[in-house]
This record gives structure tokens, C-alpha cells and sequence, in this order.
């Protein structure tokens, strides 16, 4: 990031660098990368490192670097382990090129980043859960005949005391959460010529009913001289990746 003098906006840039990704902000630097010097660098980062004790909570690890040459001010800024960091109560991130407030499902999720927690290590309120998709899933794969708690713990779906947590319950036969919806548009989204919704299942069946929608959509067959080949309009291995990270 680059700044042509010091102004307070620069704070809501260093709490999305202390909560995203280490970065810099060279003071001194117009927006054309062109060096426009500051009047006083030495006493400006003087005045940065001030602005940041007084405005953070917790404190993000930074350093200055001054060059008097060019009469610039560099401050680095290290992505940190006690997240959210706050700017007058308010947390931050980069937005392609600005930096915008985190809204308050971001928030939650980087207070529990500051704890060392996850969603999916959460408690969960669900107290009867089966496992047939999964159990059978894990015997096919990795040879597991039956699940049993030792199995359910190495996999994070029970938590020390024997309660089952957020995973376990996003891979449950059937649970509360809201499943995928998926639509095969026609000549616009106006257009539905099939439409797939998976509700209250385990994400295993999710992900498998969008193989499905694949192999209807996306993959045939044709003949070729003496010969069958497969076709596909969209790589295989690159949907199911991109299906295995959106879900």
C-alpha cells in the first residue's frame, strides 16, 4: 500500500495486515509509484508508531524502516496469532484494492482463529447422530469396518468429553444445516431445465449428488471410428476440486 503522507486511514490498513497477511505501507509514495518524499520522516514515523500503541487491541507486531534519502517511511506489518486485531473496535480487511470493516460472521470467525478454534471444532447441540455414508465411505477407502468412538475422535467428530462437534455433524446422515442447491440453467438463470437441492444430509451426499449432476451435464461419450471415448466439457478432476472446496 501506498501513501503520499501520513493520515489516520492508514490504521484500518495495518488491522487488515495483523488479521489477513503480513504487508507494507510506504509513506511518501504517490499512487503512481512516483516518490513525493515526506517533510518530516523521521518524526512521521515517530508519530506511526504512537498512532498504533494508542489505537490497537491486542497490539500488532510492526516495524519501521526509515529512509532519509528518499525521504520515505516504510512500516511492516506482521500477520498475527491474537486475532481479531482491533482499530477503534472495529477489525478490517483487504477488499481487492480498500480495506472494509469485517462484518460480523468475519469477526466471529477470526475470534475463534485468535482462540485456535474452528467452526467445524465446535460443541454441537446434536446429540443423536449416525454415520452409515461416512462408515461406508471409510471402509471402501481406508478399510475402516466399524466406526466407533476412537475412530469418531481421531476424525475430530467427538471432542474429549464425548460430545460430538460441528464436523460431526456436517457429515451426519442427517442434521440440521442448510445443503446445496444446484440448477442446470438453459439459455438464461430464467431458464431451470433441472434443479437438484440436497437438504439436511451429510456434506458426503452433497458432494455426491454434484458427481451426479456432472456426469449428466458435463461428460458423454461418443463413437469414434471403432472405438467409445469419453468427452468432457468441463475437466473432472477440476470440478470435483473446486466442489470439495466450495462445500
Amino acid at each position: 500500500e501506498y501513501k503520499e503522507q501520513v493520515t489516520p486511514s492508514y490504521l484500518k490498513t495495518v488491522s487488515a495486515f495483523a488479521n489477513y497477511g503480513s504487508g507494507r505501507i510506504v509513506f511518501g509514495i504517490g499512487d503512481d509509484r512516483a516518490v513525493v518524499g515526506l517533510d518530516d520522516p523521521v518524526g512521521d514515523a515517530l508519530r506511526i508508531e504512537n498512532a498504533i500503541n494508542d489505537s490497537f487491541d491486542p497490539r500488532p507486531t510492526f516495524s519501521l524502516e526509515v529512509d532519509e534519502d528518499a525521504r520515505t517511511v516504510t512500516l511492516l506489518v506482521e500477520e498475527g496469532a491474537h486475532k481479531p486485531y482491533l482499530c477503534k473496535r472495529r477489525a478490517y480487511k483487504r477488499s481487492d484494492s480498500s480495506t472494509v470493516a469485517v462484518d460480523t460472521l468475519e469477526y466471529g470467525r477470526l475470534v475463534l482463529e485468535g482462540s485456535n478454534l474452528y467452526y467445524d471444532q465446535l460443541e454441537s447441540s446434536e446429540r443423536q447422530l449416525t454415520f452409515d455414508l461416512l462408515e461406508e465411505r471409510l471402509a471402501s477407502s481406508l478399510g475402516i469396518e466399524k466406526m466407533n468412538d476412537d475412530v469418531l475422535r481421531t476424525l475430530g467428530l467427538l471432542d474429549k468429553p464425548g460430545r460430538f462437534t460441528k464436523a460431526a455433524e456436517i457429515l451426519a446422515d442427517r442434521n440440521a444445516m442448510a445443503g446445496t442447491d444446484m440448477v442446470r440453467f438453459g439459455e438464461s438463470i430464467n431458464d431451470m431445465l433441472d434443479r437438484v437441492t440436497v437438504e439436511g444430509a451429510s456434506v458426503l451426499r452433497q458432494y455426491e449428488a454434484a458427481l451426479e449432476m456432472y456426469e449428466r451435464y458435463y461428460a458423454f461419450e461418443r463413437i469414434e471410428g471403432s472405438l467409445r471415448r469419453r468427452h468432457e466439457l468441463v475437466p473432472y478432476e477440476a470440478f470435483r476440486e473446486t466442489m470439495a472446496n466450495a462445500l
